[in-house]
């Protein structure tokens, strides 16, 4: 019986022991220690795309066909461009596709998510370009022109895909 107390008080002593002694050891690559939950979730942050920026990269770009919206993208997509598009090593980055137009409504996809600063920012710049703010609120605007009226729709703060719907 005093045998098998001295074994346990043995095998305790020798785990307390290698755990105390496993959480002071360093490697002598002279590099910090990283524990292996923090290594692997960063290697996955760096690899891993958000499902806004899988749902822009599957996003086919169109070109508008009728005469109107051709004419709203051209003044639109230039002010989108500014708010979205990022520079890396000198090179601009497309982040803005259009992505469908139907009937009198063009939708367009980022590679980011809506924030309400970005309605903002974009209905300043149309206001620089001759338009009145008709309405603001919420997640849409309606701008307004001699001859055009139109009405965003924001999808802000949406985790899955970035879009907005312009309405001429």
């Amino acid at each position: 019986m005093k045998k098998n107390k001295l074994i346990i008080v043995a095998i305790v002593v020798l785990l307390l022991g290698v755990s105390l002694a496993g959480g002071c050891v360093q490697k002598q690559t002279g590099t910090p220690m990283i524990p292996e939950e923090e290594a692997i979730e960063s290697v996955v942050e760096e690899t891993e795309k958000t499902p806004v920026e899988i749902y822009f990269d599957n996003t086919k770009v169109v070109e508008p066909q009728s005469e109107k919206g051709q004419a709203v993208n051209a003044v639109l997509l230039p002010a989108l461009k500014e708010v979205y598009d990022i520079e890396v090593d000198g090179k601009i980055i497309n982040q803005v596709k259009l992505k469908e137009e139907f009937g009198p409504m063009l939708t367009y996809v980022f590679n980011r998510v809506i924030v309400d600063a970005d309605m903002t920012i974009i209905k300043t710049k149309l206001e620089s370009a001759g338009f009145q703010t008709g309405e603001f609120s919420g997640k849409g605007m309606t701008m307004t022109k001699t001859g055009s009226n139109w009405v965003f729709t924001f999808q802000i703060d949406n985790q899955e895909k970035a879009l907005l719907e312009v309405t001429y």
